[in-house]
């Protein structure tokens, strides 16, 4: 039996469920069992593999016919061009957010001319302070979480990226006011919260509902629930925040944060031309 089999009968079966990626699924579940990178995946298509290989590695190919993510079954993921360690119980992230991050990197340089002081709420994988925090030397990282496998999780990649800048905090953000309102340097906050209305939790993809964490997710009633904590514990502080949103919620946030005396600075659409983020100040 050949590599080549492996790869056609995992072709097979996702292709019972998928439609889409589903060569690149494969591929992608192979390279991961094996240990072969791109080019040593075509060029072993031809190697022999022990019957036991071949079960073990179409147990994985299995798992995803049950609608676990592809990112949770190899345990990584891309991020802006770069390798992340991802686990179940951490959400993994999405393309949308790495224009959360982009927006960041864009509007940062025309309030702060020196360091400051970056906060995160709910940093999950940690991916979106890593990067950050990447693109401005300078800074100092503040981020929270009440997840222990996100602390881990986020912990383990900022070790693979090489920062030392952040500070993870196993904690409830909304907990943490002490540790950042009398800072002597300016006050940076982003965050991609959950934004999901409760009522709407049931309807998303099996591959979310029953393997992301709901907690990553539930944004209560309405799915604002977030933001209005998020205004209502900063409007004592001056700050710049980024925040990621879900489809038709940015004018309710942007009004919800000017009943907190924020004022909406910058709005970015992502590829489907949806409203996916909102950035705000409350300096006079």
């Amino acid at each position: 039996m050949f590599l080549a089999d492996l790869y056609r009968e995992g072709i097979r079966l996702l292709r019972s469920v998928y439609t889409d990626n589903v060569e690149f699924e494969v591929e992608c579940i192979l390279k991961f069992y094996f240990k072969f990178d791109s080019i040593d995946f075509i060029n072993h298509l031809q190697t022999s593999i022990s019957d036991d290989q071949y079960i073990s590695c179409l147990n994985l190919v299995k798992r995803r016919l049950s609608y676990e993510p592809l990112d949770y079954i190899i345990g990584n993921t891309q991020f802006m061009g770069r390798l992340y360690d991802v686990s179940p119980g951490v959400l993994i992230p999405r393309s949308e957010t790495e224009l959360l991050v982009q927006e960041a990197q864009c509007l940062i340089p025309h309030y702060f001319s020196s360091s400051f002081v970056g906060l995160e709420c709910g940093f999950g994988s940690g991916v979106i302070s890593i990067e950050l925090a990447l693109s401005f030397c300078e800074s100092s990282w503040l981020s929270f979480d009440i997840s222990k496998d996100a602390y881990h999780i986020a912990q383990k990649n900022s070790k693979r990226h090489n920062i030392d800048s952040i500070n993870w905090n196993h904690m409830d953000f909304f907990d943490s006011k002490s540790l950042w309102q009398d800072s002597d340097k300016p006050l940076f906050l982003i965050s991609n919260p959950p934004y999901i209305a409760t009522k709407d939790l049931e309807s998303l993809d099996k591959s979310v509902r029953d393997y992301e964490p709901l907690i990553a997710l539930d944004g209560g009633e309405c799915g604002l629930d977030m933001y209005q904590a998020i205004f209502s514990l900063c409007q004592d502080c001056t700050f710049l925040m980024c925040l990621e949103c879900g489809v038709d919620q940015a004018d309710l946030i942007i009004e919800l944060a000017s009943t907190y005396g924020f004022r909406c600075v910058n709005k970015t659409f992502d590829y489907h031309h949806i409203l996916r983020i909102v950035s705000f100040t409350n300096q006079l």
